[in-house]
């Protein structure tokens, strides 16, 4: 399964999830990324998973959720409702023929300047399939104001981090103080990747192999703002894989991705004029035109089918 730990405060949401995928305990690969980002029209969240690390045919969750999402300018309720009903539809079909498998989508958000938190669950137990959709609060009743949990972990190496409650006053006085404005987010995010490495020197400890050594910290705040982060351990390491960030109904990064290959032919060409001493203004940058026509081919309609 994994590690996936959120923290959610009127002022900001974080998220890290560690990149290993395993199956019966055998590492298939180091690279996941189990958190999407999203912006909605009433406000920010994060999305991250344990349980179904990619389908059969490699389809990890964060690019199905994306998809799902894509095309969609909505509330963050009426976009979650969407998200629970494909999740319910699209991944039994998935589990066919495993037994005893959990898989939970844990939602921090801030909406409309309030901190939120939001559940998904499938259970797959004794041949039956159970499924859950939960808002979680501190205390009754429920409301567009109700508190909620600051803290919140799922996955295998959850109960690592159950066991003690020590961890959590430093983080959350590390958070608070970025909200202040007085650490830079690094501070907070070198904090979650350590406490996940942490969790993976356990779990190995212990010869579970589901929680790995590298991880992806995210992060946003109420004034639209924030980041992400790849570590290896306890350190940050470069990655050219990122986050998938759907931004009210627009797939951000298959939008970057688009342009960058009419950006870099571009950058090339200007390489090359260089190298023959021909003057860089006689190379055209890319036209309008072209840039259109490579947004165009991406897809802009929903896709709820997992594959």
């Amino acid at each position: 399964m994994t590690l996936v730990l959120s923290v959610q405060t009127k002022g900001s949401i974080w998220m890290v999830a560690d990149r290993r995928l395993t199956i019966n305990n055998k590492v298939m690969k180091e690279d996941a990324r189990k958190i999407v980002k999203l912006r909605t029209t009433d406000g920010v969240a994060m999305i991250g998973y344990a349980g179904l690390g990619a389908t059969r045919s490699g389809t990890e969750p964060s690019t199905w959720i994306a998809n799902v999402l894509r095309g969609r300018n909505l509330l963050l309720q009426p976009a979650l409702n969407i998200l629970a009903d494909a999740l319910k539809r699209e991944f039994p079909p998935q589990l066919r023929g495993i037994e005893d498998f959990a898989h939970v989508m844990v939602v921090p958000a801030i909406v409309e300047g309030r901190q939120r938190l939001y559940s998904i669950d499938l259970v797959k137990q004794t041949g039956r399939t159970f499924y859950r959709y939960s808002r979680h609060i501190t205390r009754e009743p429920m409301t567009s104001r109700s508190p909620t949990y600051a803290i919140f972990i799922a996955g295998s190496g959850a109960h690592l981090l159950m066991r003690k409650e020590s961890w959590k006053r430093p983080l959350l006085r590390l958070v608070k103080a970025y909200n202040k404005g007085r650490v830079c987010p690094k501070v907070i995010a070198d904090h979650l990747a350590a406490i996940c490495y942490g969790v993976h020197k356990g779990m190995m400890q212990k010869g579970d192999r589901t929680v790995g050594p590298k991880s992806i910290v995210a992060w946003s705040d109420a004034s639209l703002g924030g980041g992400q982060l790849t570590y290896n351990g306890e350190q940050e390491e470069a990655s050219a894989s990122t986050v998938p960030v759907i931004d009210k109904g627009m797939d951000v990064q298959a939008v970057g991705t688009a342009l960058m290959q009419p950006l870099m032919e571009h950058a090339m060409g200007m390489m090359r004029a260089l190298e023959q001493g021909v003057p860089i203004e006689q190379i055209q940058p890319p036209s309008e035109a072209a840039l259109k026509g490579a947004l165009d081919k991406l897809p802009s309609e929903p896709d709820e089918k997992l594959r």
